[in-house]
């Protein structure tokens, strides 16, 4: 399978269904998922080992909140998670950029708990990033030992510990980048299909508030498709990207528009100038004390990037014995050096960048070196590639030396890390009866107040939310629910996305409920305008007595929504229409022989 992939010269065109049928039969993807499982459970064995403990260090509080609102909406309410009463006095829970519930792992969360489904979330994703590395090598023609130096390589790398340490859950979606990369190579022959499958892949990172991956991983895979454009003489990479950018979009839309009105009454706030020196790389690239800089300077997780001196000598081999095909890894990973250097460059490509529209909410050029560290596995692989190639049977054991060496060396640096994610050990509260507010000084207890039934006032997020919701333990408290004028209210029923009230009034007055304001908020029945008081949630209600209910649903919800299953319906269209139009294919021994043949030199040459 994966030597037609790379090769133009077959001029049969496969279905993607036959050809992973193929590799099947080849018993080669049994070894991928067995050997993708295998470096997921290894590193991430921290995690594995305390898999119900919760991990409420710094960010880890920040996430666990966002995968425990959604769980609890659902598995007790029995809503779908639209409203989060619980943080910063009330705020839209899908419209959140950074919420992460609609993905497939949300599966995990309902049948294990959020806790045990955001750690068994960093293993699978490592084994996906594996995997996809993997596949991608070999599409670039690589043997399967080279393959597998590349697909260890960026995984192992020390980034991922540190920023998982730290509770940076959304950094995880950049697993995907392999395997957008290796859609890149197969739109040549299936375009309508990968299309889909890149366009549904961009949709889930941003589902999985993957920014890493939309942000800095653009240039690896704009800059990849315009190679492929080049090499190939072929535009299909360029409208590969179109057309899933453009699905993407679409597939996207139920979150994405609520987001963005989100974004726009709450914009996030900008920082100052960002940079790395020239001196700090060597450091922050093979620096074997990581958990210790990290534990001495907290900003170092933003840094990290230790990368094996086994793995470094496979890609100076991969330099050193240059090859055409290093050629679009070198230019890549020199622009994004120069995005890591940031504001300080000689040639400013991050201050530029950060001054387009969809990447103006870049802060840290650092970021930079997790997709670099991609780049330094390929070279890698490339460089084990050219090794077996050159001195044959030394090489293979050269190769399998560094390997293990490098392999082992990552995970007794970088790994250990995860481990801080559980050096916190929060401040549990007595649960409230009644859903109430409390302004607590901790930012870092917002999982445990939520749990306590109980919404965390003063709270931490992608940007400063301010809120005129008062804390049942501040000054001018006057209850969750009350009157401006002559009445009574007493609240019957409670739930994050519908409110129920008794009220009775001899005359005209206002219900004002202990919430944020927000337009997506509608009077479902009972007499009364919706309206905002001093930015709380209001509602002015005639007199007599009624019963009034809110319901929290949203337009921007409604149309994203709509957006999203009629571009759901188009997709199927087109891969329905991608698959019909394939060329017949050739009988299954005839094809699986010649797909798992290795590609020849003059295939290789580029």
């Amino acid at each position: 399978m994966w030597g037609s992939m790379d090769s133009g010269q077959n001029d049969n065109r496969l279905s993607i269904a036959s050809s992973a049928l193929a590799l099947i039969r080849s018993g080669e993807a049994r070894w991928v998922a067995a050997g993708s499982a295998i470096f997921g459970i290894l590193f991430s064995y921290p995690m594995l080992l305390r898999l119900t403990q919760p991990s409420e260090q710094n960010d880890w509080d920040f996430e666990s909140v966002l995968h425990w609102v959604p769980y609890h909406t659902v598995t007790f309410f029995h809503q779908f998670p639209l409203w989060d009463p619980y943080k910063c006095g009330g705020m839209p829970m899908l419209g959140n950029p950074q919420s992460r519930f609609l993905t497939p792992f949300f599966l995990l969360h309902l049948a294990f708990g959020p806790m045990v489904g955001m750690h068994l979330e960093v293993t699978l994703h490592l084994a996906i990033a594996w995997a996809g590395g993997y596949v991608f090598a070999r599409l670039l023609g690589m043997k399967p030992l080279a393959a597998v130096v590349a697909a260890t390589v960026f995984p192992a790398s020390g980034w991922f510990p540190l920023h998982l340490g730290e509770g940076h859950v959304t950094f995880l979606a950049v697993a995907y980048l392999p395997w957008l990369l290796s859609l890149i190579m197969l739109a040549g022959k299936h375009l309508g299909a990968c299309a889909v499958a890149g366009g549904l892949l961009l949709a889930l990172s941003f589902f999985e508030g993957g920014e890493i991956l939309l942000i800095c991983g653009l240039p690896v895979i704009a800059l990849y498709a315009l190679y492929e454009s080049v090499h190939r003489r072929s535009l299909r990479s360029i409208e590969f990207l179109a057309i899933a950018g453009a699905l993407a979009l679409g597939f996207a839309a139920i979150k994405l528009i609520p987001a963005l009105e989100v974004l726009r009454a709450h914009p996030r706030t900008p920082w100052g100038p960002a940079w790395v020196m020239w001196h700090d790389l060597p450091r922050i690239l093979f620096s074997r004390s990581q958990e210790q800089l990290a534990l001495h300077d907290r900003f170092f997780i933003e840094f990290g990037t230790y990368t094996s001196p086994a793995f470094v000598i496979l890609a100076l081999a991969g330099l050193v014995m240059f090859r055409l095909r290093v050629l679009p890894w070198i230019v890549i990973g020199w622009f994004l050096i120069l995005c890591v250097r940031g504001d300080n460059c000689l040639i400013p490509i991050f201050s530029w960048m950060k001054k387009l529209p969809l990447l103006s909410d870049m802060r840290l050029s650092s970021r930079f070196l997790i997709p670099l560290s991609f780049c330094i596995a390929i070279v890698a692989g490339l460089g084990a590639d050219e090794l077996i190639k050159r001195f044959g049977t030394a090489g293979f054991w050269i190769v399998v030396v560094l390997l293990l060496a490098g392999t082992g060396d990552s995970l007794m640096v970088g790994t250990p890390f995860l481990k801080h994610a559980f050096d916190r050990t929060p401040h549990y509260f007595p649960r409230s009866l009644k859903f109430r507010e409390i302004a607590d000084g901790d930012t870092f207890d917002q999982t445990v107040v939520a749990q306590a039934n109980m919404g965390f006032v003063h709270c931490y997020e992608y940007t400063k939310w301010n809120t005129n919701v008062i804390g049942y333990n501040e000054a001018g408290y006057r209850g969750e629910e009350y009157m401006l004028g002559a009445g009574t209210v007493r609240l019957s029923r409670w739930s994050p996305n519908r409110l129920s009230y008794e009220i009775d009034t001899p005359s005209p007055a206002m219900l004002v409920i202990n919430q944020n304001y927000d337009p997506g908020w509608r009077v479902g029945s009972g007499s009364g305008i919706l309206m905002q008081e001093n930015g709380l949630l209001a509602v002015a209600v005639p007199a007599g007595r009624q019963t009034i209910v809110l319901t929290y649903r949203g337009r921007a919800f409604v149309i994203g929504a709509i957006i999203s299953l009629l571009t759901v319906l188009l997709a199927c269209v087109i891969w329905w229409w991608s698959e019909r139009t394939a060329r017949p294919i050739r009988p299954p021994a005839e094809r699986t022989a010649d797909a798992l043949a290795p590609p020849s030199d003059s295939r290789r040459a580029g």
